[in-house]
């Protein structure tokens, strides 16, 4: 009683009447606390001014591991944050008894909770010049966040769903390829895990596995599967700050007991569904997926993002999405903040992006986190902004093919907001980076705004296990909440066989193998196409030459005992075609020589990191096989990232104790069909064979000059190198000009390094090419596009 009396005086003396013109209280939170006169607890979250973001992990080497990749930003995130807030947290904690639900964000240096008018009042008075801003945190209504198309239908069960066949990825599943490997979490409204099309590909957290019987779900047929009793025991054993948290995380009930709903098994189920129960519902489904459920909070989303990232998620897909009108409105900037981190710490985000069609107005259409820039920058994209880490979706209908009258209008805006309505949140500087002009006209390309969606993909009247209960599959599902899982599937299909891709590499290579649809090139409807998981997860051709230049791959011969790692050959490694980044799979060699089973334990591929020809500290290793006494080494399923940079491999071998130093093992690689990159792409033909002479180490990556050489073969059929050479980094433009000047392709047009590079030309490619003659032309520019460092133009000869 006394109590109560005396929180009501507080918040009588400190009323929103009464706050200073240095108030942080954001205007949504002062209505809200206007509206409390029962003094109940209100969600808020505080924001702190000086959070971590992008430019702060730009120190971390492209290379870097993605494990610990994620490791550095989380140990900087999380003590970044204790630091800034351990005033507010001390004073939080000496008030404890009118604070609830409290969560740090680090992620975002922001502190979320359920408090007491009177102990906000007391925050705001306080002097904290660490706070940033006091923020209302809404719960909006789940249907509002949902972003469905429900068109019922009927539908005659197939195996594999429409949209799974549209997008291709029943051919890469033929290629061995199901998403083995990959960890994918889905953020949303509640998930029937138990259907027997769903409960194999559930994620496991292990780290809560008390009874060290390694699984954390009890599979049974039917619906009768169930978290392992004897792993629920009310401790938090992985020190995440869960407990119990089995297979992912109910921030609706606070626990790791997950509400059913229909929407997010259906999203689900796009992801892993197996067709357990007669339809293959699920793009990836050797994945596993964490589930989250997020009933209708605003920075519940944000820490599903944080707890993803923590515990080690590749793919996050969510089809819950934040609009432009909403009420309060979305805090755009906090939540781009998260996919930032994501994007730093190797995370890549499938978001949808609502069903508003062009009803909310241009440029407003594209919902949070859907608004957020991609990893990558498209050439279209003129307005060069910022990165994050957000695939935005847009959906097209199963059977058409077509992009469908909800599916949202681009472009979006970002950082002018208050041009249309009241925006009273604080925006970072680095996210005042794609204006939108507000009147017409909109001038190329300062106002363009921000190019979305990134892609589109099948989701119209698709098929899941669209159910909250039992084992059926419900009606036809539909929306951007059906195009994103299928997007995230896609994106477990490329992990799968090239693991160590960054979420920038990712993006990169989907908008570039995306089916053109729409308007030329990246446009506001289909983005930069429909995505396609075998063009996607095939890479393209690569060129390879021995270390030693050319065709000389040769380092040693002999075999000296006790040598972990004596270098035998290596390889420099480089795509030369879109979209330049690929997954080497398989090499074969042809094995001689005297040395045998007495000599050598195994042999051992290593990604020579510093070019050095030596396996010393930093280089990684690959792959190994056991020797054998055949004559071919094989090594398979290796999964290493070629890129359109120059990278080196060595072939070593492990030799034993007795080895004889004076014993041989020479190597050979006959053709390009002995080196295969993921599914199928044999290297390019140049430097074939590669054999056993040794002439010298040189290295002549770095020219002294720029040069354009003739291309090789000259004339060809179909395809040829075009060799360049540049003095220094540059924008490097190719195009193909056919005898009257007309542009036929451009080979490329990016940023390429110092050195020596090589591109191919595939006439295959440019459907109707005759033979005749034809032009090529290099100009290399400044990196930003401002000067013109070289140009030149050849002849070649295509003949058929």
């Amino acid at each position: 009683m006394y109590k109560t009396i005396y929180l009501l005086v507080t918040a009588i003396l400190f009323s929103a009447s009464t706050l200073t013109a240095g108030s942080k209280i954001n205007q949504y939170l002062i209505e809200e606390l206007n509206k409390n006169t029962d003094n109940s607890l209100i969600p808020v979250y505080i924001t702190f001014s000086n959070p971590l973001g992008l430019q702060d992990f730009a120190d971390i080497p492209y290379d870097t591991p993605k494990q610990e990749r994620r490791r550095i930003v989380i140990e900087r995130l999380m003590s970044h944050a204790n630091n800034s807030q351990s005033r507010v947290k001390n004073f939080l904690g000496s008030r404890n008894t009118e604070v609830e639900n409290l969560e740090i964000l680090w992620m975002v240096n922001a502190i979320s909770f359920k408090a007491s008018s009177s102990l906000i009042y007391a925050l705001d008075a306080g002097n904290y010049a660490e706070i940033n801003q006091i923020n209302y945190d809404p719960q909006y209504p789940a249907e509002m966040l949902i972003d469905e198309v429900i068109t019922p239908a009927p539908f005659n069960l197939l195996a594999p769903e429409p949209g799974i066949m549209l997008m291709n990825a029943d051919d890469c599943w033929a290629l061995g390829n199901k998403g083995w490997g990959i960890k994918v979490s889905n953020a949303d409204d509640g998930f029937w895990w138990k259907h027997p099309d769903l409960v194999k590909g559930i994620w496991q957290n292990l780290g809560e596995d008390a009874n060290n019987n390694g699984v954390t779900i009890i599979w049974a047929t039917g619906t009768g599967s169930v978290v392992d009793p004897g792993d629920v025991n009310g401790v938090d054993n992985d020190g995440n700050g869960k407990v119990d948290d089995l297979i992912g995380w109910d921030y609706g009930t606070g626990s790791g007991t997950i509400t059913t709903a229909s929407h997010g098994s259906a999203t689900l189920g796009h992801v892993i569904g197996d067709g357990t129960m007669g339809t293959q519902t699920g793009v990836a489904p050797w994945a596993k997926c964490m589930i989250m459920r997020n009933p209708s909070g605003y920075t519940q989303q944000i820490s599903a993002f944080q707890y993803s990232l923590q515990m080690g998620m590749d793919v996050v897909t969510s089809s819950l999405s934040f609009k432009w009108y909403f009420n309060p409105k979305p805090d755009f900037s906090l939540v781009r903040l998260a996919t930032d981190i994501s994007l730093a710490g190797g995370m890549i985000h499938a978001n949808s992006t609502s069903n508003d069609g062009n009803s909310t107005g241009i440029p407003h259409n594209i919902s949070s986190a859907g608004n957020n820039p991609a990893p990558w920058r498209h050439p279209d994209q003129l307005k060069i902004g910022n990165l994050s880490g957000v695939i935005g979706v847009g959906n097209v209908h199963v059977s058409t093919d077509v992009i469908y009258s909800t599916s949202p209008w681009g472009p979006a805006t970002w950082g002018n907001w208050s041009l249309w309505a009241t925006y009273p949140y604080p925006i970072l500087p680095e996210h005042m980076d794609y204006a939108y002009s507000r009147v017409a006209p909109v001038e190329m390309p300062d106002s363009m705004g921000l190019l979305k969606p990134d892609i589109s993909a099948p989701g119209q009247n698709s098929i899941s296990t669209y159910v909250s209960s039992g084992t059926g599959y419900g009606s036809t599902f539909g929306g951007t909440s059906s195009a994103t899982p299928h997007t995230a599937g896609c994106l477990a299909l490329m992990l799968s066989i090239n693991p160590e891709m960054l979420p920038g590499d990712i993006d990169r290579v989907l908008e570039l193998t995306s089916i053109e649809k729409g308007d030329p090139g990246k446009d506001y409807r289909y983005g930069a196409g429909r995505i396609d998981a075998l063009l996607a997860t095939t890479s393209p051709a690569c060129l390879t030459e021995g270390v030693n230049g050319g065709s000389n791959w040769l380092i040693n011969q002999t075999t000296p005992a006790n040598d972990t790692a004596r270098e035998l050959v290596g390889l420099k490694l480089k795509n030369t075609t879109t979209p330049w980044i690929g997954s080497l799979k398989q090499l074969v060699l042809a094995r001689s020589g005297t040395a045998g089973a007495a000599d050598i334990e195994k042999f051992r591929l290593f990604w020579d990191v510093n070019k050095n020809n030596v396996v010393d500290a930093g280089d990684r290793l690959l792959h190994e096989t056991n020797f054998d006494v055949s004559n071919q080494i094989v090594m398979d399923t290796i999964k290493f990232k070629i890129t359109d940079s120059l990278r080196h491999v060595i072939v070593c071998a492990k030799t034993k104790p007795g080895a004889t130093g004076t014993n041989t093992v020479i190597l050979g690689m006959p053709n390009n069909t002995y080196f295969n990159s993921y599914y199928t792409t044999t290297a390019q033909a140049t430097n074939f064979p590669y054999g056993s002479t040794l002439t010298g180490t040189g290295n002549n990556e770095v020219p002294v000059v720029f040069a354009l050489s003739q291309n090789y073969p000259n004339p060809f059929n179909p395809t040829t190198v075009i060799h360049y050479s540049l003095q220094k980094q540059s924008l490097v433009r190719v195009k193909v000009y056919d005898a009257i000047g007309r542009e036929i392709a451009t080979l490329l047009n990016n940023v390429r390094d110092a050195g020596n590079h090589n591109i191919e030309f595939d006439a295959n490619y440019n459907m109707g090419l005759s033979s005749g003659i034809y032009f090529y032309k290099l100009e290399a520019f400044s990196p930003g596009g401002n000067s013109v460092y070289f140009s030149d133009i050849k002849k070649m000869v295509l003949v058929k």
